[in-house]
């Protein structure tokens, strides 16, 4: 995994240079609560210095975050030193997500992804969410474990390989 991170973060041309990994998983990462969706689900309003309104994330969406951050980097200290060196990840990615619901009831997919997207920026991990351009988001045939496991690879052109 070094060898694989070094060669990816030493060039200022990393994108091309992911087409030749061996193992393309760079992050692994599991989180054990269900995902909310999205951050600004309520009307509440915040107000910059300048007098500028925006959406400030409800209080629903911080407690997760906030219990999301403190697994991510529960997990983030296992992780192999070079790996942390190159924190955040600044290729284009693909995020592949394996969600277990709680219940029966339905879900807001595209707000669950934004919130993940919020996440991973927040803590460091991604220097842009816009960085994250493919998902495959799958809902699990598991019954039992975390609520959703990700892992995020490197985005590679299946045309030049």
């Amino acid at each position: 995994m070094t060898d694989i991170v070094k060669s990816i973060y030493e060039s200022e041309q990393s994108v091309a240079m992911v087409s030749h990994l061996t193992e393309p998983k760079i992050l692994r990462i599991i989180l054990e609560d269900q995902l909310p969706s999205g951050k600004t689900s309520g009307t509440e309003i915040g107000y910059r210095k300048n007098g500028s309104r925006y959406m400030r994330p409800s209080d629903r969406f911080v407690a997760w975050r906030n219990k999301a951050e403190k697994e991510i980097l529960l997990q983030r200290h296992g992780w192999p030193t070079a790996l942390k060196m190159a924190l955040p990840l600044r290729v284009p990615l693909v995020m592949t997500v394996s969600y277990r619901p709680f219940d029966n009831r339905t879900r807001d997919v595209p707000g669950m992804v934004d919130a993940l997207f919020h996440l991973l920026e927040h803590v460091g991990l991604v220097e842009n969410d816009g960085l994250i351009q493919g998902l495959l988001w799958a809902y699990p045939w598991r019954t039992e474990g975390p609520g959703a496991i990700f892992t995020l690879e490197p985005a590679i052109d299946p045309v030049k390989d």
